[in-house]
Parts: structure tokens; C-alpha cells; sequence
């Protein structure tokens, strides 16, 4: 989790991973989704998270053609990014035929392996 720009994961936890680029490529997705956040307070300040948070964030979404990253909630963010992690790693995603719009929705520095 990160509610703060920062990422935590207990060393009891079940989330926890000594190693995320040796784990599982879901378990990268968690990550990189988790990442996300980080990304997320270092962009637009340490209070995006905490006043765009609320008990009914959803995950899930649809992709809007033309439409800005930012024009998603919080954990949807989070969740493109990390499908798009997911597909750039050759991995298929029900619902996904072409992967091309998380290419071009998903461009910040860093995101691609070019």
C-alpha cells in the first residue's frame, strides 16, 4: 500500500515480496500498481490520495478512446498501468484485443521497454 507517496508492505504480510522483479508477473503487476500511487502523489501532491480516496473507489473501468490517464479514479489509474504492464510482458487480459490503446494511454517516462 502507499497512502502517502511511499510504498509499505509488512514483512508478515502476504504481499509482501523480498524481490518483485524475480516474482510472479502478477505479483510485478501488484507492484507496479502500487507504484502507481507513488507516481500518483509525486505528480499532483501529498493530499491527492488522501482526498481522492473514498470507500467507494472503483477498480474496474472501461476505456474512454481520447481519454487522458487523469480522467480515471485513483485505483482505476492504478489498475491501467498495471494491465498495461501486464500486456507489454506478453500476458492476455479478458476483454483486451488490442493492446494498443494502453500504449498510448500509458506513456509516461519509463513505461516502455524502448
Amino acid at each position: 500500500m502507499a497512502p502517502n507517496g511511499h510504498l509499505y508492505f509488512h514483512p508478515k504480510g502476504e504481499a509482501y515480496c523480498d524481490d518483485f522483479s524475480n516474482a510472479p508477473l502478477t505479483t510485478q503487476a501488484f507492484f507496479i500498481h502500487e507504484l502507481t500511487h507513488v507516481w500518483q502523489t509525486q505528480t499532483f501532491g501529498r493530499w491527492y490520495l488522501i482526498l481522492h480516496r473514498h470507500p467507494f473507489c472503483r477498480y474496474s473501468y472501461s476505456l474512454k478512446p481520447g481519454a487522458a490517464l487523469t480522467a480515471y479514479g485513483i485505483e482505476q489509474q492504478a489498475e491501467i498501468v498495471a494491465h498495461a504492464f501486464l500486456l507489454r510482458h506478453g500476458a492476455k487480459l479478458s476483454g483486451v484485443a488490442d493492446k494498443s490503446a494502453y500504449d498510448l494511454l500509458v506513456r509516461f517516462k519509463g513505461a516502455t521497454q524502448n
